[in-house]
């Protein structure tokens, strides 16, 4: 529009909204607060419906419960048995928390990550002896249908670290023979005293070790050892 005087007017063309206003209106979330009382997140995890945020979507996912939080400062014992599946003094105890990529688990203090059953050894027993720097999971037996060897093996995210027990599950050793004991050599007595009896009664000694996945020499070895 145009005044009497021919110059542009702008005293009739409609406020559409202030720069703050439309500046607002571009700052709008595109999804809407997280439900959680007191959480500002923005709700909207890609696959859910809840109305979460990530952060609560994810403690939901843990704790079943999205406002729980088990995160413990301040006291690292308390937050090292809140990882740990306590039972009998004979069982197994399992880690709950992370895992490194061999299946142990991983606790983190003093601003280093260490294997939880290391050190729960060193923080509850003391250091390791003096040439065994390494620690074997003696609860580990191949012939239990409950250790099924690799990463997915519960007993190597056990922290059972009692010494005065009938058979302790954390065995001080050297590295070979940590190396020795592993997967394809560790086997019960009682198992090989088995595959020992049917040697004896005549069954070919490679079959059997083909049948118990370990090296035929090792068989031969672990039969003088038990005749002994």
């Amino acid at each position: 529009m145009t005044n009497g005087t021919g110059q542009l007017s702008f005293d009739d063309v409609p406020v559409i909204g202030s720069a703050l206003e439309v500046t607002s209106a571009r700052l709008t979330p595109a999804f809407p607060e997280c439900r959680i009382e007191g959480c500002h997140g923005a709700a909207g995890v890609p696959g859910t419906a809840r109305g979460l945020c990530t952060k609560c979507y994810q403690r939901e996912r843990r704790n079943g419960d999205p406002t729980v939080v088990k995160r413990i400062f301040n006291d690292i014992e308390a937050r090292f048995w809140s990882h740990v599946d306590r039972r009998g003094d004979d069982e197994c105890w399992i880690w709950t928390a992370s895992v490194d990529t061999g299946g142990y688990g991983q606790f983190g203090a003093d601003r280093k990550v260490k294997t939880a059953h290391a050190w729960a050894y060193e923080r509850f027993i003391g250091l390791m002896p003096e040439g065994l720097p390494q620690l074997d999971h003696d609860c580990h037996s191949r012939v239990r249908d409950t250790c099924p060897g690799g990463e997915s093996d519960p007993h190597r995210r056990c922290v059972n670290f009692l010494q005065d027990v009938a058979r302790p599950h954390l065995r001080p050793v050297t590295g070979r023979q940590n190396s020795q004991l592993s997967r394809a050599t560790k086997y019960q007595d009682d198992y090989m005293l088995s595959l020992r009896a049917r040697w004896v009664a005549g069954e070919r000694a490679v079959m059997l070790a083909r049948e118990a996945g370990t090296p035929v020499g090792y068989l031969y070895r672990r039969f003088q050892q038990l005749a002994l």
